[in-house]
């Protein structure tokens, strides 16, 4: 399929998830965004992934607040995961951007295989980290961090990446 066809597919349907799925802000700095990256990374990724209702029909991502919930039965899925991580940039002194990324070869499989993502630059350094569950870096640019996706591999041969927000 034409990759500027599921990229613009991919804007109409973010411009609409934006509506349902309001940018929220944790009510209070957690604990857990003073620690390290790495500590992060371990502490993040120690929480089992659930998947949103109806294995993930209606994708959002559910309030940060409640992510460190072990009782939640859904929604901590790849969205949640790097909205914690936009979150500890954003209190670490890093611009926080996230990103969707999918297979284009067709429309079915564009939307099967949509992920969220994220770049994070530091202010101090001006350098680049892709988060994907893990942080990954440095970059010496954005365009860098993404491409870095490729050694992941749904997204080796063929990929289409829409900026979706900037969390600040």
């Amino acid at each position: 399929m034409n990759k500027s066809i599921v990229k613009a597919l991919m804007k109409g349907y973010l411009t609409l998830r934006k509506l349902w799925d309001p940018k929220k802000k944790p009510l209070k700095v957690r604990e857990e965004y003073n620690l390290s990256a790495e500590k992060f990374q371990d502490k993040i990724n120690s929480f089992e992934y659930k998947a949103d209702p109806l294995g993930g029909l209606f994708d959002h991502t559910a309030d940060p607040n409640k992510f460190f919930d072990n009782t939640k039965e859904s929604g901590r899925d790849c969205d949640d995961f790097q909205r914690q991580w936009s979150w500890w940039g954003v209190y670490n002194g890093y611009e926080s951007y996230e990103h969707v990324i999918c297979d284009p070869s067709s429309i079915k499989t564009a939307f099967s295989t949509m992920h969220v993502i994220g770049t994070l630059k530091s202010k101090e350094t001006s350098k680049w980290f892709l988060t994907n569950y893990y942080i990954y870096g440095p970059f010496e640019t954005e365009d860098d961090a993404l491409e870095y996706m490729r050694n992941f591999k749904s997204y080796r041969k063929n990929r289409v990446t829409v900026k979706y927000r900037r969390i600040k």
